[in-house]
């Protein structure tokens, strides 16, 4: 009997032991699979941060300087590069030549001229075929947004250009102390530099020549700190400075509480049009970064008559919800062919572009029946931008008086600028001379240069020979845009207009670049971006002052697989609760789609974000935050406004203990300790040791955290791609190179698509081994006794 019962352990141990392998076995991980799917996808992450640094226009410039020839100017931003692209059209708007730069703003070049702008100063070359003049002005030029100027006048005599002056009698410790900026004009003929003393006190900021040159116009603000200086809760000043006076007469010629933006003047100096608004509401506070704008109209002699309203905000039609302004993008357009009209960009939250034409004497407006934005304006021709569903088109044209057309030509070309071609210089090493006269040979030179700028040779490298290959090129029609409508008439404040009339347009697409990127729009505070199908959804939250989608952004994450859903916010309409709960709803819908949702946040939007894993943990997501406010109450220090729009209280004000316990309640370091969610923090140091502190309190909640610091001067390729690794790496894919009973390996390629459902790499081998191991050893011992 005890024989017998030692034989029946001993089968029922090799059956245990044969059970084991082949369970271990069965859940081993192929690492020739795991090894492809990494592969595939650093292979993705290549294209995805292609796609960032792809180009896209940031401004452009016409010269038609006769009917049978126009030039296009164009700038390109794509990573930290910027690139000049040269356009040469015929009478019948085709692209004859084309022409790539490196382009810096710190250069100005034309013929006889090149001027540049270092750490040491200013560098100076006038020149004709046989002599010339360099000289050096020792100076420190401020290139950053707020004081960016830097602009030639008619003439080509004098630069105007923003220059820091150390404040020496300034205490050690006031910050605004290490910046006095001043306004520059360098007149080229005598190299003698006056400097402009604006009045209050003003700081002068980006400024504009009459195209007289009897005078120009600089964005003023005073001397204080202010978080966003461009936003329109910052008070701006519009001052009219009068160079025909000795010294120069600065008037200020708006008003205190006002924000004004994007001046532009007539062709012939004799009109001025300016975009403003209030800084604050009737109630004292702060406007948000999406409020409507006005559109103001100044006359000559423009210092010293009244302004006059030509778009008031309330004037909001169905097809038209008012003008908004971002940044530094120009808004304000004349037609120098009937200088009565004038064009007005405007974007809406939806990431689409309108444009309204307005008659400023009949005050009658129209808008363009398309999704387009102003570059430039010459003449009667007008370069602009058009997006439609899969991409955008550089078109030229003109107002016209037909129907719009429905059958579009183009010369179609996906290329974008990705060559350049240094300009050669003839110039001599810099004379860095400190003497008030020039030496003989420049006062020829510019004498020459002031009376006949045609004797002297071209500086920049000349075009290329027309190239008939753009003739030869293949016709396209443009798909119509096609977004879901819905009524968004309850976020448009006032009374709500009938339709405005359509203007038609006879523009010609000149080049057409394709991105594939398709937005469906929700209203106006929901934006989807897609590419193709897709089983996981980015939902991002922009900062407060950006809430339109982010092009650029999204192509990165649908280069992976990705699709981006934007959600935008205002402040001012609705609680913080009431834009989380809004968000959550949209997010659980979302979960009938889709298998993975992470949120994405930046600045404020990243507090939203991380502020939404907390309240809803249902919603079982990732979150990534960069540079987010994780303590509302350090905003009364580095953000007073942006508090003041969430209160609800006037700015400034003294927080009562109701609103400390307020702030507390909605930051996010108070609820990390509660929350499952996996945290990616991004920290610049915007925020000083906000981040930092909210990653401390993680602790082991959340095994998956993590923190990046990245610098300033750092682009965003860097973090995005140490945050797509760690969506990657998060998403346990190596489920699918699971081995299974029915085949020995897995299908990398297939696998590749349900990453989503992996579990960690070996966690089942290692796991049932162990257990196949104490019950082994747990029947021996039972077999020795």
């Amino acid at each position: 009997m005890g024989l017998l019962l030692i034989v029946s352990k001993s089968w029922i141990l090799g059956i245990l032991c044969l059970g084991c392998t082949l369970a271990q076995q069965t859940n081993q991980i192929n690492t020739t699979c795991v090894e492809k799917l990494e592969g595939q996808f650093e292979h993705r992450l290549i294209h995805a941060v292609e796609e960032l640094e792809t180009p896209s226009i940031l401004s452009g410039d016409l010269d038609q300087t006769s009917s049978a020839s126009v030039t296009v100017r164009l700038m390109w931003t794509g990573g930290l590069d910027l690139t000049e692209q040269t356009l040469t059209l015929d009478s019948d708007l085709k692209i004859t030549s084309d022409e790539n730069l490196r382009y810096s703003p710190k250069e100005i070049r034309r013929e006889g001229l090149f001027i540049k702008a270092d750490e040491a100063g200013l560098e100076v070359h006038l020149y004709n075929s046989t002599d010339n003049c360099s000289y050096v002005i020792h100076t420190d030029i401020l290139f950053d947004e707020q004081f960016f100027t830097f602009s030639l006048d008619n003439l080509n005599e004098r630069l105007i250009f923003i220059a820091d002056k150390t404040n020496e009698e300034s205490s050690w410790w006031d910050h605004r102390g290490t910046r006095n900026p001043l306004l520059n004009i360098l007149h080229l003929h005598t190299k003698q530099v006056q400097q402009l003393d604006l009045p209050m006190q003003l700081v002068p900021g980006r400024s504009t020549w009459n195209p007289t040159g009897e005078g120009l116009i600089t964005i003023a603000r005073r001397r204080r700190y202010s978080y966003c200086s461009l936003c329109p809760d910052s008070e701006s000043f519009l001052v009219y400075i009068d160079t025909t006076t000795n010294p120069a007469t600065p008037t200020v010629i708006s008003n205190e509480g006002e924000h004004v933006s994007s001046p532009a003047f007539s062709n012939d100096g004799s009109k001025l049009a300016i975009l403003r608004n209030k800084i604050t509401d009737s109630e004292g506070i702060p406007v948000s970064p999406t409020v409507l704008r006005e559109v103001v109209l100044y006359t000559s002699p423009v210092h010293s008559t009244e302004p006059r309203i030509v778009l008031k905000t309330d004037e909001i039609f169905k097809n038209f919800h008012g003008v908004q302004h971002h940044g530094f993008e120009t808004s304000i357009f004349f037609l120098q062919d009937d200088e009565r009209k004038i064009l007005v960009n405007s974007g809406g939250r939806d990431g689409h572009q309108h444009v309204l034409v307005i008659n400023m004497d009949t005050l009658e407006m129209e808008v363009i029946d398309r999704s387009v934005r102003i570059l430039a304006v010459s003449k009667d021709l007008i370069l602009a931008v058009e997006d439609y569903e899969s991409g955008y088109s550089l078109v030229a044209g003109h107002l016209g008086v037909n129907s719009p057309s429905t059958e579009l030509t183009t010369e179609y070309s996906t290329e974008l600028p990705t060559t350049y071609t240094d300009a050669a210089t003839d110039s001599t090493d810099v004379d860095e001379t400190t003497t008030t006269s020039l030496p003989d040979v420049c006062q020829k030179i510019l004498a020459t240069y002031m009376d006949d700028g045609d004797s002297y040779e071209e500086y920049m490298t000349t075009s290329p020979p027309a190239d008939d290959s753009y003739s030869s090129q293949e016709t396209t029609r443009l798909p119509e845009t096609t977004l879901t409508e819905t009524d968004t008439t309850q976020q448009i404040p006032g009374d709500l207009q009938e339709s405005l009339e359509y203007q038609a347009v006879t523009f010609k697409p000149l080049v057409t670049y394709q991105d594939h990127l398709f937005y469906t729009s929700f209203g106006e505070s929901l934006v989807l971006a897609t590419r193709k199908n897709s089983s996981d959804v980015i939902v991002y939250f922009g900062s407060e002052e950006a809430q339109r989608p982010q092009r650029t952004f999204s192509k990165f994450w649908l280069a992976l697989g990705w699709h981006v859903l934007s959600i935008g916010y205002d402040l001012t309409d609705e609680s913080v609760d009431a834009i989380l709960e809004n968000a959550q709803q949209k997010i659980l819908q979302l979960k009938k789609t889709y298998d993975r949702i992470v949120l994405f946040g930046d600045n404020f939007g990243g507090t939203l974000a991380l502020l939404l894993a907390q309240m809803y943990p249902d919603l079982s997501v990732q979150v990534v935050s960069v540079d987010g406010v994780m303590n509302l109450q350090s905003l009364l220090v580095y953000q007073p406004k942006l508090l003041s729009r969430m209160l609800g209280r006037p700015s400034p004000f003294l927080p009562t203990v109701a609103d400390i316990v307020s702030m507390w309640e909605l930051s996010p370091v108070r609820g990390v300790r509660n929350s499952t969610a996996d945290y990616f923090i991004v920290s610049s140091g915007k925020w000083p040791r906000q981040s930092e502190l909210f990653y401390s309190h993680t602790g082991d909640t959340a095994d998956d955290s993590r923190i990046v610091m990245v610098t300033s001067e750092e682009s965003e390729a860097v973090w995005l791609r140490e945050v797509s690794r760690w969506i990657f790496k998060s998403s346990r894919f190596e489920e699918a190179c699971r081995l299974s009973e029915s085949s020995t390996q897995s299908n990398p390629s297939t696998a590749g698509e349900s990453t989503s459902k992996a579990l960690n790499s070996g966690t089942g081998t290692r796991t049932e081994g162990f257990l196949c191991f104490v019950l082994i050893l747990y029947i021996l011992s039972g077999t020795m006794n």
